[in-house]
């Protein structure tokens, strides 16, 4: 293995350094993460600067990229709200002001700014294991931009966290990379200012399923990376082309795989998925168990079938079916946890079940409760 020169090991330690200082704004509470990682990226995008000498990036192409890129972002936003049309509208809070000028949009400007910036730094240099610590730097720093991780609560929001914002961050963070490998980091910022910044100051959003929006937004960094890579690159021998056919084959797998995550995690497919996090069905159901079910539409609950089910609107629990009765037309359901002692206070009506376990893969949650405690 060739052994890193004292240039690499000085871009691998800056980067890294810059990764452990921003995992802890995560913790940071809302009302100041984004002030806070505004502050400590634009500290860390002067310090790059200066510490580190930035390599050119020589491409004839890098003007049209940009204009490019930003009339994507401009066309993308145009039918985003075309989609209100069929979905309606919704008001968009905070309203603009000069108090959500500050507390956000300067903030956010700052963020996007400071990330690119650094970005194209590191990834200028080519040191072995930049690259990657880059694209972990610039995903969490997506994440405290979109706020996410500081709003986790129960398990099945922290889930709609993971699958709405942090699996658009990977796909997007991939063409950032792809875009400031080769054209610098102009482009990025002007894509990126244009849909972050437009949509916090109309006062109107589309009312569109976070589901739906998510999927877009893992698309369009994939298709507009398509787009770019079979625009301005170069012909090459057919082995050339051939390895560049299985990337994009192998890019197309990992979006499908992705898409359908966030569908099943969001229930937009007849079946759904949950992860267990509390002991109440120990025997049958471990914590760290990921179930799978149907929704409860059309389906006839029987005796002894684990049902998924709401109480008061906001906590999901699973739990085995005990007794049906079925009074004044009205079906009602009790239930109970296999490791409980008692029978749960009330019964559950056909509005608040959610749907029928049919099976189960032990463990594979474990990873997803680690991140949920850590970020609560």
């Amino acid at each position: 293995m060739k052994e890193l020169t004292v240039d690499q090991k000085k871009h691998l330690l800056i980067s890294l350094i810059i990764f452990v200082a921003l995992l802890p704004v995560i913790f940071v509470p809302v009302l100041y993460i984004k002030a806070t990682a505004a502050a400590l990226l634009a500290i860390a995008a002067v310090l790059v600067c200066v510490l580190i000498k930035k390599r050119n990036i020589h491409s004839f192409n890098k003007r049209q990229v940009l204009i490019l890129l930003a009339v994507v972002a401009a066309v993308y936003l145009m039918l985003y709200y075309l989609t209100g049309l069929y979905f309606g509208f919704a008001k968009n809070y905070p309203l603009f002001s000069l108090k959500v000028l500050i507390q956000h949009l300067i903030p956010a400007a700052i963020i996007i700014i400071a990330t690119e910036i650094i970005r194209t730094v590191l990834l200028s240099q080519k040191a072995p294991g930049t690259t990657a610590i880059t694209y972990l730097i610039a995903i969490i720093a997506d994440v405290l931009l979109g706020e996410g991780m500081s709003l986790i609560g129960e398990m099945h929001r922290f889930l709609d966290i993971f699958a709405l914002h942090l699996l658009p961050a990977i796909t997007s963070n991939l063409l950032y990379n792809y875009i400031a490998k080769r054209y610098g980091s102009a482009p990025n910022i002007a894509y990126r200012l244009i849909l972050t910044l437009i949509p916090a100051i109309v006062p109107v959003l589309p009312a569109m399923s976070g589901a739906i929006s998510s999927i877009f937004m893992i698309m369009l960094p994939l298709v507009v990376q398509l787009f770019i890579h079979s625009l301005y690159k170069k012909d090459f021998r057919y082995a050339t082309k051939r390895k560049t056919a299985w990337s994009w084959l192998g890019m197309g797998a990992f979006a499908v795989v992705m898409i359908s995550i966030v569908m099943l995690i969001s229930c937009q497919f007849r079946f759904g998925i949950m992860v267990v996090a509390t002991p109440s069905m120990s025997g049958a159901i471990e914590v760290g168990d990921t179930v799978f079910f149907e929704q409860h539409k059309d389906i006839d609950v029987k005796l002894d079938d684990v049902i998924l089910f709401t109480r008061d609107g906001e906590t999901t629990i699973i739990h085995r079916v005990v007794d049906i009765e079925k009074i004044n037309g009205q079906l009602r359901y009790y239930t109970k946890g296999d490791a409980n002692d008692d029978v749960d206070y009330g019964y559950i009506t056909k509005d608040e079940l959610i749907g029928l376990v049919h099976f189960k893969i032990p463990l594979i949650g474990h990873p997803t409760l680690w991140l949920r405690d850590l970020f609560k």
